[in-house]
């Protein structure tokens, strides 16, 4: 399935990554692995190897390979099935967040950007809520990077790790 990522509503990242999930209806039975082939702040799309009912819901663990911590759990609603096209008949499923703690995912997606150098080379300076002054100021505007990618900022001073909870950071991934 082809998307024109220039209609798409969220940004999207390439993932490399690992999502548990199982039917919420059947919360018992043992969880089942996809890879996720890409996430936004308001879903995924993963490749399972059955298919998924449209509005079926999901219990979901997603976790970025190589990364310490704890997964995101949260729930989302199958929003559309595809083949893939491969022989393996897998399945290409987007699934659409209905229950997940903003921060941790907004911290997942900063984890994943770094991977993702394509998808463009400084979303600061699409934020447009910054005033002229801010941005005459901002370290990373002016070096046409991400706030993210430093440890400290003048126009902040708060560390890195805080970056989750900053409004400016969500914008860049809803712009």
């Amino acid at each position: 399935m082809t998307v024109d990522s220039s209609r798409r509503r969220y940004r999207r990242l390439k993932a490399n990554g690992t999502v548990l999930w199982r039917r919420a209806s059947q919360a018992d039975e043992s969880p089942r692995e996809s890879k996720v082939r890409d996430i936004s702040l308001k879903g995924m799309s993963l490749i399972a190897d059955e298919e998924l009912e449209v509005e079926m819901p999901l219990l979901f663990e997603l976790n970025v390979e190589g990364r310490e911590g704890q997964p995101v759990k949260g729930e989302a609603i199958v929003a559309w099935s595809a083949r893939t096209g491969a022989s393996n008949g897998n399945m290409l499923v987007g699934a659409q967040f209905s229950t997940v703690n903003p921060a941790e995912l907004l911290g997942l997606l900063l984890e994943w950007y770094p991977n993702n150098p394509e998808v463009h080379a400084s979303l600061c300076s699409e934020v447009q809520f910054c005033s002229d002054t801010e941005k005459q100021h901002c370290q990373a505007y002016q070096q046409a990077k991400n706030c993210w990618e430093f440890e400290r900022l003048e126009c902040c001073y708060k560390p890195r790790s805080e970056c989750p909870d900053c409004p400016y950071a969500a914008l860049a991934f809803l712009l």
